[in-house]
Parts: C-alpha cells; structure tokens; sequence
C-alpha cells in the first residue's frame, strides 16, 4: 500500500492550485432561487406543516453569499433564528474530524495508511482479520469494519456515561467479521476513534485540536466542540417529532463523530475554503479528503469525511447531521462553485430542501400526517428485497413499527403516511411497499434525495 503522506498532500496541494481558479470562475450567475420563494417553503414547513420552530437556509456562490430564515429559537417564538445562530450539526462534525486527518497528513505528523494502533495505547489491542489492520483512512471512509456503535454502549446509546475504558474494552473484545477496507459500513465508533487518535498523536483533547486546526485558521467563531458562552447564548433549542424541546446531547467520547454546533455564517465560511477561495492551507488538506475515495453502494462514493452523491446529474458533496432536536445538511458542488447549507432546530429532515436547492430537479420531500396501523398488519412486509445483485434491504420489524437496513448503515425506523408507504423524515427516506394483483407485496421503491428512484424485488428467502 502507497505510504500517502507528504508526498500524496503535495500532488493533492498541486490538483488544488490548478483546480481553484477554476472554480472561481465556473458560475457567472446566481443559480438559486430568490430569497422570498425560499422562505416561503420555509414558511410552510415551519408555521403550516409544523415540522420545525426554526430553519435557516446558507447558500454560497461565486458572487457571495447569502442567508435565508425563518421561525424562532424556540416555542415561545420571541427570537427569531438567523445566519449567527448555533445549532449541533450532528455528523457534519465527520467532515471536520476528516480534514483535520488530512491536514496531519500534509503535515506529515500522520499518514492515512497508518494503523490506528500506532496511536493508541499498547495495552488497546484493535481487532484485524487475515492480518489487514485497521488504518486511519479505513476510519475516515467507514471501511473500517467497526460497527455503528459500539456493543457495550448500550440500547438507547448511553454516550454521556460511556468512558474510554469502556470503549477500549470495546476494542479489546472486538472480532471483525470482514477484513478491513474490504466494504463500506458508516460507522459512529470509527469516526469517534479516529478523532481520539489524531489527538493523541497531537497531545491535545479532541476539543483543542479541533479549534487550533479548524474553527480558528477558518474564523469559525460559533462552531466548537465545547460552547463558549457567546455560543450559548445562541444557540437554538432542539425539538423532538412533536416539537417538544430537547436536551443538548452529550456526544461524550463521540464527540469527533457528532458533537460539533456551529451556524450558517460558520459553515459558509467552511463552504468557501472547500471550494477554493481564501488561499488557506486546509484547501490542499480538502484536496486530499476528495482524492481518497472508497465505494459506497448505499449512497456512490465515501471521500474522507464527505459523502459523493452520483445521483441524477453531476456528483456533489454531501453531509447530512441527525441529532436529538436538530437535523443539518451541507452540500458543496466544487464543479459549479456553489454550496448549501440548512439547519433546523427539529429533527425533521433538512437534507432534501438542501439538495433541491442544489440540484433543482429533485423535489422537496413530501411531508405528510402520520397514520396509525395496526401492528399485526405490518408482518406482510418483512423480509430481504433486492435492489441489484449484492444489494439487499432489509425489512424488520421494530417493536410496533418496521425499520429498513440498506446496506452498510443502520436499521432506521419507518413511519407510516399511508398502509403502504413509510417514512423516516429525519433522513428524507420514504419505503412505498408495491403489491401485485392479489395484495401480496412484490417489491419495494427507495426514495432519498440526492439519489436515482431504487425498485426492489422481494426475496423468496433472505440470502
């Protein structure tokens, strides 16, 4: 395996300054529509849908920037949100905690196929298979073979009382069911020990890293691991499916996987710099993150840190952040030399208005009423149903109501907006189950913005 550091950030620090100018010029013209039809969808999500308290809508192009909002900082609806106002970001945090690996790497204070190990205390012994080791890109790109979370963290996760020794523990007991590299499976715990090691190897918490090579060089003033108490002061309250208000989660040892807040101003500015404006050496490091790419069947092509949608038109950059009380999506178009970012302080989706804005011809999500099904009635959908060759969903049942595995990620629950299609608002999905002439379910379509319609067929039995 080729050894990627100073040399691989040089060749990556080159493709950036031919890149850039590029880039710069690749839009004359303002591509989103006007601040007013943006608010008004705003507007119906948040005052007639009630599916948010408040929303606000980044956008960046070649000629600037601009912020769209709507709504308030709570129920009681006296503070209106705006582009200064903090909210957590949930897995966008991935894309931070992934260029500071890359810009250790131009640094030369890490490579990207070093094993983890050499980072973690000897008495941690990570688990291998057929001899592969885990590296620090494997963690980066969710082709580490760790699980979503770790076995010991419990069921809901527990992560504001789970301790490193647990998750050492968790380490030391591991057996890999699958070698490393070989498949993608996005992964919390991956992404939360790569950011342990980086600090480590630094001699910082993961906190003081993050400030020292991200938010600080960016002027990132509002987005941090820890809040200060300028960031408190405004940050939005997060709100549950029924717009209850929420704790702030305690992400805890997964901080470098989820725990970041930050604004729309914040993520403009980070925006920028992935686009190749502001001269800044984390340009190259970002160059690095694109170059290094792992298949992902689930959603095209995991970068480090970032998600390479290649639905309908050209491939974009995506990150989208579920959180208790707050959803966040950042999407970036290098090619156009445009991004988006929407924040919301409910947990409803912000992903698919975000890639509507970017790609126009995918629709906003339909957001409907909930309904109620009996649960007996919901056994007729369980099982395998496969999209392609190798590419299986599965169907389960989740107490009173069914969940959806796609490959490599999670089991999410669904929802039901109607006997035979289902929803999981926080990420955008929608399941609608297909029948044959005599009732019995045949297949399924996948809907998720971003990406082409999938069919499935429905398996005899689970392979």
């Amino acid at each position: 395996m080729e050894r990627l550091t100073r040399r691989a950030f040089a060749a990556a620090a080159g493709a950036a300054a031919v890149a850039g100018p590029g880039l710069a010029q690749a839009a004359q013209t303002d591509p989103f529509p006007a601040d007013a039809t943006i608010r008004a969808i705003l507007a119906e999500r948040i005052d007639t849908l009630k599916k948010s308290v408040g929303m606000v809508v980044g956008l960046v192009t070649p000629q600037g920037r601009r912020v769209i909002a709507h709504g308030a900082f709570d129920q009681a609806g006296g503070r209106p949100v705006d582009g200064d106002t903090v909210f957590a970001v949930g897995s966008v945090t991935k894309v931070f905690t992934g260029l500071i690996l890359a810009d250790m790497a131009g640094r030369g204070e890490v490579a990207l196929d070093d094993p983890v190990a050499k980072y973690l205390p000897p008495d941690v012994k990570v688990p291998e298979r057929n001899g592969r080791r885990i590296t620090l890109a494997d963690l980066a790109t969710h082709t580490s073979s760790l699980p979503f979370w770790p076995s010991n963290l419990g069921v809901p996760p527990m992560t504001a009382s789970y301790s490193l020794a647990q998750f050492y523990d968790f380490l030391n007991g591991l057996q890999l069911t699958r070698e490393p590299g070989s498949a993608w499976a996005y992964s919390n715990a991956g992404s939360a020990l790569l950011g342990h090691a980086l600090a480590r190897r630094a001699g910082v918490g993961y906190g003081s890293l993050f400030h020292d090579r991200i938010a600080r060089p960016l002027g990132m003033r509002s987005t941090g691991l820890e809040l200060s108490p300028a960031m408190r002061r405004r940050l939005a309250a997060g709100h549950d499916e029924s717009l209850n208000p929420t704790p702030l989660w305690n992400a805890g040892v997964f901080a470098p996987a989820g725990g970041a807040a930050s604004s729309a101003n914040d993520l403009l500015a980070f925006l920028s710099m992935t686009l190749g404006r502001g001269q800044s050496r984390l340009e190259a490091a970002t160059a690095l993150m694109l170059a290094t790419r792992r298949p992902a069947p689930a959603i095209g092509e995991q970068a480090i840190g970032w998600e390479v949608f290649e639905g309908k038109g050209e491939p974009f950059l995506n990150k989208d952040g579920v959180e208790i009380g707050y959803t966040a999506s950042m999407l970036c178009d290098r090619a156009a030399g445009t991004g988006v970012v929407v924040l919301s302080n409910a947990v409803i989706s912000a992903s698919d208005l975000a890639r509507h804005l970017l790609r126009p011809g995918l629709p906003l999500a339909k957001l409907r009423r909930l309904v109620t099904l009996p649960p007996e009635s919901l056994d007729r959908y369980l099982g395998a149903y496969q999209a392609r060759p190798g590419v299986v969903y599965r169907i389960l049942k989740l107490g009173p109501q069914l969940g959806v595995q796609f490959p490599g990620l999670p089991v999410f629950p669904l929802s039901p907006v109607s006997e035979t299609v289902f929803v999981f608002e926080q990420i955008g999905v929608e399941v609608e189950f297909q029948r044959d002439a005599r009732g019995q379910v045949t297949g399924l379509v996948r809907r998720y913005p971003g990406l082409p319609d999938a069919v499935a067929t429905r398996l005899a039995e689970a392979p």
